[in-house]
């Protein structure tokens, strides 16, 4: 009976050492699983930021070429040297019909009378006129200068592009304006509740899922944020107490505008002048998955520790009832 009874408590230790290993190892990996799932959620962000981040580069780059390429279009040199528009108009139609973001392109003349209107689906007054052409006689030839109109819908681009004649002689502007395709791809990149968003080099919306906050300080909604961003600009991450951010920077103006006073280049820095592009989220809902992780967690437990108290009680049943 003694025997029995030794037995009995040499199975109840082995039975309670059981149960404390598979305790600590099932915290192990819980805490584990935790970091991997946060650290995953955090990687998924980041990539599906770069192809957007990417297309926005490739997007000024083109502009750029397309914008060049139509400043230098042999019809609008001819037509600047024979005061004739409609072989450039023609031209100027075909390309606006074969290029969707493009809302409207202008062309004025030296003595700042518009020559050409060419427009896709609606036509957009310019304001501002004499600034343009200021603007214009400043950018050296096979340069641009671009800025953020706010239209009653949406933002859009607008862009300068001053027009020499063969001999260099200055002969006007084109006007284009642009709608890209990324403001709505960014509005439609929304994912539960994660937002993301376009912020310009002063720290205002470009592009927002809520229409009604571009044009606003991404500061309003996040105090502190916005010049950790350049602080950091080689880490992409960044957090604080509620909130995770991922970010990439995209550089409207490099390698394709310089505005320029003489030969004395002014006013944009093609690398620091950068926009950024954030998706944001709670780290709440970074770390969900981990609530089922955690009940998942919870009904094992549970699961084993029934069995051990189960077979807890078959010893006690088997030796003690014995005594």
């Amino acid at each position: 009976m003694k025997h029995k009874n030794i037995m009995g408590l040499i199975l109840v230790f082995f039975l309670l050492i059981l149960l404390s290993l598979v305790f600590v190892q099932s915290f192990s990996f819980y805490s584990i699983q935790i970091k991997s799932n946060f650290a995953n959620s955090i990687d998924s962000m980041d990539q599906r930021l770069f192809p957007l981040a990417n297309n926005i580069d490739e997007f000024f780059l083109s502009t750029t070429k397309d914008l060049s390429f139509l400043s230098n279009l042999i019809s609008l040199q001819k037509a600047i040297k024979e005061d004739s528009y409609i072989e450039v108009e023609k031209d100027l139609k075909n390309f606006i019909q074969d290029n969707f973001e493009y809302l409207d392109i202008e062309y004025y003349s030296s003595l700042e009378e518009l020559e050409i209107n060419v427009f896709s689906e609606s036509d957009l007054q310019t304001k501002n006129l004499d600034y343009y052409f200021k603007k214009s006689k400043l950018i050296s030839q096979n340069n641009l200068y671009f800025e953020i109109i706010q239209g009653e819908e949406t933002n859009y681009l607008l862009y300068v592009v001053p027009i020499y004649s063969a001999l260099g002689d200055y002969s006007g502007m084109l006007l284009v304006k642009i709608l890209p395709s990324f403001f709505e791809d960014i509005r439609q990149y929304q994912r539960n509740e994660e937002i993301t968003v376009l912020i310009d080099e002063f720290g205002k919306y470009l592009v927002n899922p809520d229409t009604k906050k571009e044009n606003l300080y991404f500061e309003k909604d996040f105090s502190g944020i916005y010049n950790k961003f350049y602080l950091n600009k080689e880490s992409r991450k960044y957090e604080n107490g509620e909130y995770f951010f991922n970010y990439r920077f995209v550089y409207p103006y490099l390698g394709s505008f310089s505005l320029s006073e003489g030969s004395k280049e002014v006013g944009i820095n093609p690398l620091e002048d950068s926009w950024v592009l954030v998706s944001v989220v709670k780290k709440e809902e970074l770390t969900s998955t981990n609530k089922t992780l955690q009940n998942s967690l919870m009904l094992y437990l549970f699961l084993i520790s029934f069995l051990v108290l189960f077979a807890l009680f078959g010893i006690y049943s088997l030796v003690w009832k014995n005594k």
